[in-house]
């Protein structure tokens, strides 16, 4: 009795706290990168971290649908 709804209000509260972790850690790789690019044009970024997180994001973003 306990453990079912212990579950079912731990799913109701972790639910939108993992769609609100994977939105704010997205916004927080994808800015920082766009601003510099805006100030410095002839910056260098290293994109193949950006592009392997914007995927390990993706693939947790589908897990959680």
């Amino acid at each position: 009795m306990y453990h079912s709804k212990f579950w079912k209000r731990f799913l109701k509260e972790a639910t939108p706290w993992a769609r609100d972790n994977i939105f704010w850690g997205t916004a927080v790789l994808v800015i920082p990168p766009i601003v510099v690019l805006l100030r410095n044009p002839a910056a260098t970024l290293d994109w193949q971290t950006v592009k392997l997180t914007l995927i390990l994001y993706g693939i947790t973003f589908v897990l959680y649908f």
